[in-house]
């Protein structure tokens, strides 16, 4: 049989043409596709490992620098960070306190992470300062002056989150003491809070703790005058109503206290700075007669003094 050269010209454009059509989706298609694919797993990677944590870095200019490959780790809801800790970031932390030890003209201020969505179980005004406060204390044991450090705290978006935990979770930066005047926050907690107690109440027989926020930002003052009047105190009185047997009622009053102390003390604040002691029924500032009286008879009062 024979083919019309026209005829027989069409149908070999026709096979080259599909066939570079069919190549090109084949090929280039596909490669477009997994590169759209590729570009999407590089943006999850570079969230899940801003999740899984950076490292941590203490840095004061060109006069100092230390680091660690890992950082902190934060449950959810929590102002104690994970341990153990690694021995790079002990190790950071240790060299930052022997440069704030040599240097006294230097201050550090730790910056706590948080968002609002965490519950804040904490004694201070929100999580972060709470995390801070905690970091704080690494540094103080290792013989740092408090006055040289200060807290703060920000808010932070869900990307350094996962459903556990919380990466990261502090800033460090170092500043240079100025002269300065008085210290105006100092006086201000003077007039305000020195030598007037905050009264914390609890139920019947009951021993847990629950602050406001006008309370946890009390607490957060405190600790600043802790830190800056070395002969400052919290003095923690444990009450109760007259219900029951008062050898009782005071051995009740004394756990109220204590549990108290031990509360503030897991929130960085040292036993040194606290004292305890108990007056079970014998110092109502309600009548013991009504069911609101003697719930406001069942409390602690802690006291700053100067």
């Amino acid at each position: 049989m024979k083919f019309k050269l026209p005829l027989l010209f069409t149908l070999l454009f026709t096979w080259i043409v599909g066939g570079s059509l069919l190549y090109y989706f084949i090929c280039c298609g596909a490669a477009g596709a997994l590169g759209s694919v590729g570009a999407a797993t590089s943006t999850t990677a570079a969230v899940a490992a801003k999740k899984m944590g950076g490292a941590l870095l203490l840095k004061d200019g060109a006069a100092f620098s230390s680091g660690a490959n890992g950082h902190f780790r934060w449950p959810i809801n929590s102002y104690n960070y994970e341990t153990p800790l690694s021995g790079d970031i002990n190790g950071a932390l240790s060299d930052g306190s022997k440069y704030l030890k040599d240097h006294a003209n230097k201050s550090l201020t730790i910056t706590g992470w948080y968002r609002d969505t965490e519950t804040n179980n904490s004694a201070f005004s929100d999580l972060g300062i709470a995390r801070a406060n905690i970091i704080k204390g690494l540094f103080v044991n290792e013989g740092v002056n408090a006055n040289q450090i200060q807290l703060a705290s920000k808010k932070v978006s869900d990307v350094n989150y996962d459903k556990t935990y919380l990466y990261d979770g502090v800033d460090f930066g170092f500043n240079t003491i100025t002269a300065s005047g008085p210290d105006t926050r100092l006086q201000r907690i003077k007039n305000d809070i020195v030598g007037k107690p905050i009264i914390l109440y609890f139920n019947t027989n009951a021993s847990n703790l629950n602050l406001s926020q006008s309370e946890r930002q009390k607490m957060t003052d405190i600790l600043y005058y802790l830190d800056r009047v070395n002969t400052s105190k919290l003095n923690i009185a444990g009450h109760t109503d007259n219900v029951g047997n008062v050898n009782y009622n005071i051995e009740l009053a004394q756990n109220r206290a204590d549990f108290v102390r031990d509360y503030f003390k897991s929130n960085g604040i040292t036993l040194a700075k606290m004292n305890t002691n108990s007056f079970g029924p014998n110092q109502p500032i309600a009548n013991n007669g009504t069911q609101e009286g003697r719930a406001k008879n069942r409390r602690v009062e802690v006291t700053l003094n100067n």
